[in-house]
């Protein structure tokens, strides 16, 4: 620190303050060009200042300079590891997947935003991942070709750990999100069959290779064990037991057992009907410590699961069959997201919907998030709306609604209620919803139009809703999959569904489905499954979208799209208020296919009387 003369601050002190003063009038007038300027030389003047590292942050996503930005708010969390906004703001940049070099961002950062509470460790952990394997062992290992690539990643193994794997930035990325580099992902794929085929069983009590094996248990619980399954690996693990008396009582053989199948198996299915404590005398701890975590998790959700309330039967034969899907393969298994503010959610909507104030938030109300899964966004309602928001999260698959709730628990969310429920005959007890939330459910019903119909008939007059559909335009080329002989059908195996997936990620990028494996839901089996194996699916256009509204007597308030897309639509429709025309609306999304990312988000309202 400067030193002080006089009680006064000392020159340069004071340079810096001045400095940071000026920056911060610039940014306030929107001379962003100045800003910028003068808060790098704050930061020249005090390295530690993460404070204006934080601002000049700001300004650089201000000025769409997103990878800059991304840097000076992993730099902040190096410098003050609790910083929440900065983890929730490179956590955002990240999940656009528009960064071209990670390897610029601060590892130690990147490893504090992965232990924050309140952040999205997804976007962090792609990034984490991207970061450690970017140059060295990895690297080498992931690019070697198919005739050498099982001995390069063997190397990385064999005899001692390569100080690659033994990287804690590689094992919390591995541990905090899902992985979706198909490099690393068929690095990660020979490594466990060479741990299950050909690691002498002693190399198991190398701490390193434990830590990895840690990591990799971790990443495979996430993505639901969706890695490629030869079957010399298959008879190898028909061939292992880890009978549970063995292991409570501390047999090494069981353990080596477990410890290969957890590679391949959920650790709460082959220990089904054991509690934690019932495995206090497994070792060694680093098994024991993953067989508990997920022991807790899965018998919690089945005590939540059995006081869950059922608001009437589920009588349709499509409804019955989506059910089973989402009770097989509960969708998103999320672990973390960013916390909105409290009463985002409505600043958000009075922004799209009306100047006229939502009276009615001013006293407790009532919110319906329809086909709420496993409850992120249920959970983000609850919090962006407020206190006064009462929230009911229905869904037809109880296993899905469990995970919301145990989330909910985890996080601190309570004024949100689950509900096992078809929404076209739920008893809602004569409740009338201010906000409905249907994003990602109307387009799986038998009648997507009645299911719709039925949410109006329940909506406030005036109330508000955000729909979510899915667009016939972006999804043409999934749906052609199901076209070809291959096609293994909505009800396969797991087994099946890995063995398709591998030969999507064979194909040639420009047939049908080629490109699938850049969609973030090609890398989880429920996530994949959802993609492109569901049992039920009736996309939408938006001619579609605009008689819909007109048959429903809803107002349309705007597509719920993020600032590139609306940019991009001013600056082809320069003439057009928001929210536009429908004619402008397919016009520019016949010119840019992908633009809504496969599902549209719009806000609409229901006409008063």
């Amino acid at each position: 620190m400067a030193e002080e003369t006089g009680g006064r601050p000392s020159q340069p002190v004071q340079r810096k303050a001045d400095l940071a003063l000026e920056a911060q009038k610039a940014a306030a007038q929107g001379q962003w060009a100045r800003a910028r300027a003068l808060f790098e030389q704050v930061i020249e003047a005090d390295k530690r200042d993460y404070d204006s590292r934080f601002k000049l942050g700001l300004v650089l996503q201000r000025v769409g300079d997103l990878g800059g930005a991304a840097v000076r708010f992993s730099e902040v969390l190096r410098l003050s590891s609790e910083h929440v906004d900065a983890g929730q703001r490179l956590a955002g940049i990240l999940a656009l997947g528009r960064l071209t070099y990670p390897g610029l961002l601060d590892a130690a950062g990147l490893k504090a935003g992965l232990r924050l509470k309140g952040v999205d460790h997804q976007p962090i952990a792609e990034a984490a991942l991207a970061h450690a394997t970017s140059d060295g062992p990895l690297a080498e290992a992931m690019a070697a070709p198919d005739a050498e690539h099982e001995r390069a990643a063997f190397g990385l193994i064999e005899r001692r750990m390569s100080a690659a794997l033994d990287n804690e930035l590689f094992l919390l990325g591995l541990s905090e999100g899902v992985n979706r580099d198909l490099k690393l992902e068929r690095l990660l794929t020979v490594l466990r069959r060479k741990v299950l085929l050909d690691l002498p069983e002693e190399r198991l009590n190398d701490r390193a290779l434990q830590a990895f094996l840690t990591a990799l248990v971790r990443q495979l619980t996430r993505n639901e064990f969706i890695f490629a399954e030869t079957s010399a690996e298959s008879e190898a693990l028909a061939r292992l037991e880890a009978p549970a008396t063995e292991l409570a009582s501390g047999s090494a053989t069981a353990a080596v057992a477990l410890a290969n199948l957890a590679l391949y198996r959920p650790i709460d299915h082959l220990l089904r009907g054991l509690s934690s404590a019932e495995i206090e005398g497994l070792k060694p701890r680093w098994l024991r410590d993953l067989a508990r975590e997920e022991l807790d998790a899965a018998n919690g959700e089945r005590r939540l699961a059995a006081k869950i309330p059922n608001l009437g039967p589920i009588a349709d034969d499509v409804s019955r069959r989506v059910a089973r899907q989402y009770e097989h393969n509960p969708y998103p298994r999320w672990r973390s997201l960013n916390m909105p503010q409290p009463l985002s959610g409505l600043r958000n909507l009075q922004r799209i919907a009306s100047p006229a104030p939502m009276r009615f938030a001013q006293a407790p109300f009532d919110v319906l998030v329809a086909g709420a899964g496993t409850g992120r966004e249920a959970i983000q309602a609850a919090v962006g709306y407020g206190p006064n928001a009462r929230v009911l999260a229905i869904d037809l698959s109880l296993a899905s609604l469990a995970y919301g709730q145990r989330m909910a628990n985890r996080l601190g969310v309570d004024n949100l209620s689950f509900a096992q429920a078809d929404l076209m005959s739920f008893d809602d007890g004569g409740r009338s919803f201010q906000i409905i939330e249907a994003v990602g459910v109307l387009h799986h019903m038998g009648d997507p139009i009645a299911g719709w119909r039925s949410l109006v008939e329940r909506l406030a007059p005036g109330g508000y809703m955000l729909v979510g559909l899915y667009s016939a335009i972006s999804r043409e080329p999934i749906l052609a999959l199901g076209l070809e002989p291959d096609f293994p059908g909505a009800g396969c195996s797991d087994a099946e569904a890995r063995a398709y997936r591998q030969r999507l990620i064979a194909q040639n990028p420009d047939i049908p489905g080629g490109k699938l494996a850049r969609s973030k839901d090609f890398h989880t089996l429920s996530s994949f499954r959802d993609l492109v194996l569901h049992e039920s699916e009736q996309p939408f256009t938006i001619p579609d979208i605009e008689r819909a509204l007109e048959k429903l007597d809803l107002n349309f308030l705007g597509f719920a799209a993020s600032g590139f897309v609306r940019q991009g639509f001013a600056k082809a429709y320069p003439e057009e208020k928001w929210p536009g025309r429908f004619a402008s609306w397919e016009a520019f999304e016949k010119a840019n296919p992908g633009v809504f990312n496969a599902m549209y988000q719009f806000w609409c309202q229901k006409r008063p009387g």
